[in-house]
């Protein structure tokens, strides 16, 4: 088989439950552990986006989830879903002005290396949602 890129998005759009959409819990068993230990038996690494969009809101969680996929020697990279910014903020960036994409992207930017110790290398907008705001931040 040729060399296979598996990525995945880790959002959370149920602020009630944050380790059911972030880590993939059911019952006892957490689906970011399980599809890590996959990856890591066959000698995939993965890109993982994680959002870090309002993510203080279930810090904990996210501290897990950094855990596991540096427990796996996965690749964190960054996220964004605007909705999880601030109540009344809409799902994708297109439908913000740049300043209010700006001050999202900076505030995961800044969540993510808190979390990760590190600067983010890649980037995927929630949903496609770029539009030429985002390409000139």
């Amino acid at each position: 088989m040729g060399k296979i890129l598996f990525t995945c998005d880790v959002e959370c759009h149920d602020p009630a439950r944050p380790e059911n959409w972030l880590l993939g819990k059911a019952g006892k068993e957490l689906w970011l552990d399980i599809v890590c230990g996959e990856l890591s038996k066959r000698n995939i690494e993965g890109i993982f986006f994680v959002d870090f969009v309002g993510c203080e809101k279930w810090a904990n969680t996210i501290a897990q989830v950094i855990q596991i996929l540096k427990s796996y020697g996965q690749r964190i990279e960054l996220h964004v879903h605007p909705s999880n910014f601030s109540a009344g903020y809409p799902r994708y960036l297109t439908e913000l002005k740049y300043d209010q994409q700006e001050q999202i992207i900076a505030s995961a930017i800044e969540s993510y290396m808190r979390f990760t110790g590190v600067s983010p290398q890649i980037f995927r907008a929630g949903a496609y949602g770029l539009d030429n705001n985002t390409y000139n931040y």
